[in-house]
């Protein structure tokens, strides 16, 4: 099965990521995806609310695939570098 998130500002995707899953016995699973390379987003406030919208879809391997969309706001932005070995 097959985990997609995807951030968006409008039409224009700014990140996605997409990671495989494996389901228990108990037909669940848990999938963390982590959306990096995002870039500058405006954030959100009351004088400027800006939202963006988050697509998470669930491909089980076969045409019919679930999506959900959540909007969300960003109060504030961290990034980080890791070195390369």
């Amino acid at each position: 099965m097959r985990v997609t998130a995807e951030l968006l500002d409008g039409t224009r995707t700014l990140a996605t990521t997409s990671t495989s899953v494996t389901l228990d016995a108990a037909g669940t699973a848990v999938a963390r995806p982590r959306l990096t390379g995002v870039g500058d987003v405006t954030l959100w406030s009351p004088d400027t609310p800006k939202l963006y919208t988050i697509r998470t879809t669930v491909s089980p391997g076969h045409p019919s695939a679930h999506s959900v969309v959540t909007r969300i706001g960003f109060r504030e932005q961290r990034s980080s570098r890791t070195a390369s070995t």
